[in-house]
This record gives C-alpha cells, structure tokens and sequence, in this order.
C-alpha cells in the first residue's frame, strides 16, 4: 500500500509540475532573484508587527485596498505558497478577491524577529469560508520572510506555511486524498 501511496503522489506531482511548466521560472529561482532584488532597508520590529498586522488582522473591510497600498510597495515580490506577485496591483486583486470568497480571515502576529534588513514573523491564521453549501473553518500557523524598502513598505514577502492544512484538506476529493496520504506514509 506504501507503494502505491509513493507512486500516486510520484503521479501526482509530475502531472502539478506539467501544469506549472509553462511558467518561464521556478518559484524557488523566483525567490532566490527577489532577495537579490530586493536587499531591503533596516526597520524597527514596532514597525513591522504594526503596519503588517494591521493589514493582516482582518483581510477584510472597505478599506482593504488602501491598507495595501499602504503597507506594500509598487514593485515588490510576494510568494504565499499558492501564488506569485511582483507587483502591488496583482498582490491588491488577489487579496480583494480573497476577501469577496472568504466570510472571515484573521493572522494574528505572535513573535517578530528582525535580523539586519530581514523581518521573520511567527503568525496562526484562522479562515471561514463557504463552500458546497457549507462552511469551511480553517486553522494553520506559519512564518513569513519580509524585507522593506526606505520608506517602510514591503518589498519581499515570502509566506512558509502548509497549504494543505489550510486549504487542500477542505476541497472535496482532494481533501480525502490529502488525509489518506498522510496516514501512508
């Protein structure tokens, strides 16, 4: 049965990378060119856990658009695990989409390091949204690597975080897949 679970997700992610083939860079050669890009500029950990946690409280609000032109800078690189950006104005459609599909989505920031120009952030989410006639709770943590420019707007934001558990494990089909995989291997 290990076989077959080692060969279905074997199947699995060569069929995922054919689908994503047809982009003309990796995501890692992606976030190994922003941080060369994008080296950064000191900021106060103050500053960082304010201006990002109060976009990221609530991912909701008429305001939204303007609370992400504020914290993010035009030309930026943004990686979620899910999605790619690189400029302000895909990052701002896709969290105003986010936003329309989910009933609720909070981060709560619990712990920032600031190493030089790098920010680290320690955060838990928690999301609820509709889906199939239902609602969909989701729980997940993760880190996310952030550097800014001069005047304290992000430029880089990586997101380290598991997909699967707050996304994958939710949708019909895969879901079961996602569970049964895990208690293979």
């Amino acid at each position: 049965m290990k076989q077959f679970a080692a060969l279905f997700l074997l199947s699995l992610a060569s069929m995922l990378a054919g689908c994503a083939s047809h982009k003309a860079i990796s995501y890692v050669d992606s976030y190994e060119e922003a941080l060369i890009r994008f080296p950064g500029s000191p900021v106060s950990s103050r500053q960082v856990a304010e201006g990002f946690s109060s976009l990221y409280a609530s991912l909701k609000g008429p305001d939204l658009a303007r609370r992400v032109d504020e914290v993010y800078a035009e030309d930026l690189f943004f990686g979620d695990t899910l999605h790619t950006y690189h400029s302000r104005e895909e990052l701002r459609d896709y969290l105003l989409l986010t936003a329309e599909r989910v009933e609720n989505i909070e981060v709560d920031v619990r712990h920032v390091l600031v190493d030089g120009n790098d920010v680290w952030l320690n955060w838990g989410m928690k999301t609820s949204a509709k889906a199939l006639g239902r609602t969909m709770h989701a729980e997940t943590i993760g880190m996310t690597h952030l550097r800014f420019n001069s005047r304290g707007q992000v430029v880089l934001h990586q997101d380290y975080w598991d997909s699967s558990e707050g996304v994958l494990i939710h949708i019909p089909f895969i879901g079961g897949l996602v569970r049964w995989t895990r208690n293979q291997l």
